[in-house]
């Protein structure tokens, strides 16, 4: 099994609450009280319910829907106004939508959604050097656009390729001897563009900040020796680590007769990886990337990991981007577009663990709102408070609190309505531990402002209780 480098892809709160005014919609707003939402004349006559079920055995039914059911929060000249989402929350399964559809009107409600607020104009200035390395008596352009890797190649005087380790969107990842003090590092080479070049300043930066404030050994997070310009390239030269957990795990449970990661070992990995967090947001920093290819092995014998890849990470200062997190592992709070902290990166630590355990991606999809149907399946409904706080929320959740989405089939749009069939994190995360469900369900807490800090999570009963010890290991160190 080959080692992998430092290298993955890089892919303020608001106060959400409802006014206690509630305003009934009326009948032009909601049609007929005797409507169902598979009566349009847009949905096919006779189509049957699509039955859809991951390797967890999580089953979410899939029906045509109706466009009486959807709604705008700008289309109401009072202000921005929401369903109440009452009865159940965002999420419904089918019963629980019949009956809400049956018995309870719709009722809206004025909400505030959380805006994006401009970053602060009062930060102080800093800088770093960025050392430019070049041939004496020579100019102009390279005769190609990409730094050829070939092994033996010298990079910049120093760092003699070895072998090329991985490429991603933004930067390709090789092993090099540095002849200077005759260790192996991963160099990290960025692709030749101004947007990523731009993206590597940033990573450097954060880099710096990390690897100055602590000893990134005790902290679980990578460490930066180098950083230079050379041949219209950045590069970065980091520790040379071993394989993500991603490769890892599929390479374990694919080819060896035991599995790695056993309950033992996932706690050793969440101890760490929420110490990362932990030092991380006392930075005000978001990783906002979080996922097992973004998490290396340093040593297998003694469960050893790093958290890598800053290059998609903000400062709690910056103007917060909806689009963050890799789709599998994002907040519900980043989809909803409510504000959002350093707790997106506990729901992604959350998502990971599980995936560990069990081998698989814990809410599998192929679309958003699929994902969220998988999500409401497994933790329940997503609360009112959240649902008014987003300002995404008529983009995934119909009047009445059922999750939705356009999909093309055959050149033809349908709405499609997707009603979770409800399964319990017990029943899917892998292990009957009480202590190790209860530390997931807390970290997968649906309501961003309940959810627990890495620190309140490091005092969780399950990182300090004695388990069994895990089978041997493979042999590698």
């Amino acid at each position: 099994m080959s080692q992998v480098a430092a290298l993955s892809d890089q892919n303020g709160n608001g106060n959400g609450k409802p006014q206690p005014a509630v305003l009934p919609l009326d009948a032009a707003e909601t049609g007929s009280q005797s409507d169902t939402p598979f009566d349009d004349a847009s949905v096919p006559a006779g189509r049957a319910p699509t039955i859809d079920t991951d390797a967890a055995g999580v089953t979410i039914e899939i029906r045509d829907g109706a466009e009486s059911e959807l709604w705008d929060p700008a289309d109401y000249e009072a202000g921005p106004l929401a369903p109440s989402f009452s009865e159940g929350g965002g999420g419904l399964t089918f019963p629980e939508y019949e009956g809400v559809k049956s018995t309870m009107p719709v009722s809206m409600v004025p909400v505030n959604p959380y805006l994006k607020r401009a970053p602060p104009s009062n930060l102080p200035l800093e800088s770093f050097d960025l050392r430019v390395i070049f041939e004496a008596g020579r100019t102009g352009f390279e005769d190609v656009k990409e730094f050829p890797i070939t092994p033996g190649t010298v990079i910049a005087g120093r760092y003699q390729i070895v072998e090329h380790l991985g490429s991603a969107t933004f930067s390709r990842a090789v092993q090099c001897l540095d002849l200077k003090h005759k260790v192996p590092v991963c160099v990290k080479v960025i692709r030749n563009s101004k947007d990523m070049l731009d993206q590597a300043m940033d990573e450097i930066k954060l880099l710096q900040l990390i690897n100055a404030n602590a000893d990134p050994d005790e902290k679980h997070v990578l460490q930066l020796f180098d950083y230079f310009y050379y041949k219209e390239h950045v590069f970065l030269v980091c520790e040379l680590l071993r394989d993500n957990l991603y490769d890892f795990y599929k390479f374990n449970r694919e080819r060896e007769e035991e599995a790695y990661f056993t309950l033992p070992r996932v706690q050793s990995v969440a101890k760490q990886v929420l110490t990362a967090l932990e030092y991380i947001h006392s930075l005000n920093l978001l990783h906002c990337d979080l996922k097992p290819e973004n998490i290396l092995v340093k040593s297998y014998t003694r469960c050893e990991i790093k958290v890598i890849d800053f290059g998609n990470s903000c400062f709690t200062t910056d103007n917060l981007s909806s689009y963050v997190q890799s789709r599998c592992y994002r907040a519900p709070e980043v989809i909803l577009g409510c504000g959002y902290d350093g707790r997106v990166d506990i729901w992604s630590t959350g998502c990971i663990l599980a995936e560990l355990l069990t081998g698989h991606v814990l809410f599998a999809n192929t679309s958003v709102a699929q994902m969220m149907a998988r999500i409401s399946a497994i933790l329940g409904p997503f609360p009112p408070a959240m649902l008014h706080e987003g300002r995404h929320t008529s983009h995934f959740f119909t009047k009445h609190g059922v999750i939705y989405e356009r999909a093309t089939d055959d050149d033809w749009e349908r709405l499609l309505f997707y009603f979770p069939q409800r399964k319990s994190l017990k029943d899917i995360c892998g292990s009957d531990d009480a202590d190790f469900v209860d530390f997931l369900q807390q970290c997968l807490t649906l309501d961003h402002k309940k959810r627990p800090t890495a620190t309140q999570l490091l005092a969780h009963a399950f990182l300090s209780k004695q388990l069994t010890p895990a089978a041997a290991p493979p042999a590698a160190a």
